[in-house]
């Protein structure tokens, strides 16, 4: 009996200490990519004082059957028509 809730608790522990890997590894590669990029990352606020573009490609995602968009593409939309309206392109 014993053995069997050692063995448990071993399990328990290696798959605690996995996630905190995983969220360490997930933070960190986060981490660098935003410092790496901070330069182009833009704030739709000020887009079009830094931009002079042609055009704004807003990415597909999802359509409902009812032909309504997904959460993530209306979003996308609602980016693109600020955008659109901020005179960014």
């Amino acid at each position: 009996m014993k053995s069997k809730k050692k063995v448990i608790c071993i399990v328990v522990i290696i798959l605690l200490l996995l996630g905190v890997i995983l969220l360490a590894t997930s933070l960190t590669v986060n981490a660098i990519v935003m410092n790496a990029a901070s330069e182009l990352i833009v704030d739709s606020d000020d887009v079009a004082d830094r931009i002079d573009a042609d055009c704004i490609l807003i990415l597909g995602a999802g359509v409902r059957e009812d032909g309504e968009p997904s959460d993530m593409l209306e979003d996308r939309l609602k980016v693109g028509v600020e955008l659109y309206k901020s005179g960014a392109a």
